[in-house]
């Protein structure tokens, strides 16, 4: 083989076919298939983070997230997608002309704009540590007639359901870096929930929807 060679991909393709039902034949006319995939979890408490932007392998907690009685994957804390840039320099103040204003009076400078939630939303996600969950790819489920109907009667009594996110302790791999001692009850404390709004999947032919 000639230096650099590299081998044709190879393909296997399989069907099976079976004479009888394949699952519970309850589910034979109500079934499906859900995916759930979590981008990550972030602007996370300075307390949980504090530290991990230099090392975040040696971060104390791993993470676990629950969405529809599904857990998503180990959850890690990770390096920030980006760095953010540098802060502008402030321009040099000039000095009042005389008698402008009034015998050379100060002006008073504008308040910097407010930054909106979007915005900071996006410098949370573009320059923070994050958690994110395996490889990032969606958790795919086969799912039957008990769970379609849980969840009819989910979206037309409640309309959503909460995600659970819990830290947990990691056992420590390096003897010059322990696990903090207060690591337990930062992960009591910490843990949480919040709020998925799943109301969208009422309105017919809707097949998926985004929630932040």
């Amino acid at each position: 083989r000639p230096p650099g060679f590299v081998p044709p991909t190879t393909t296997i393709r399989v069907r099976v076919t079976v004479d009888d039902l394949v699952g519970p034949p309850e589910d034979r006319n109500d079934w499906t298939t859900i995916a759930i995939a979590c981008d990550g979890v972030f602007a996370l408490p300075e307390r949980l983070t504090a530290g991990a932007a230099e090392d975040v392998e040696a971060h104390p907690f791993s993470y676990k997230a629950v969405l529809l009685g599904e857990e998503l994957g180990r959850g890690e804390l990770r390096a920030a997608a980006e760095v953010p840039p540098p802060a502008p320099e402030a321009p040099a103040a000039e000095a009042p002309a005389e008698g402008a204003d009034g015998d050379g009076e100060e002006q008073e400078e504008a308040p910097a704009p407010e930054e909106t939630e979007e915005e900071w939303r996006e410098k949370q996600e573009r320059f923070s540590v994050f958690v994110g969950f395996g490889k990032g790819e969606p958790l795919v489920r086969y799912r039957g007639s008990e769970f379609l109907f849980g969840l009819r009667n989910m979206l037309n009594y409640t309309g959503g359901v909460f995600l659970h996110f819990s830290p947990e302790e990691k056992a420590s791999t390096d003897p010059k870096k322990p696990i903090p001692a207060e690591a337990a009850a930062l992960a009591r404390h910490f843990a949480g929930r919040a709020w998925v709004d799943l109301r969208p999947l009422i309105r017919v032919g809707t097949r998926s929807l985004q929630s932040r």
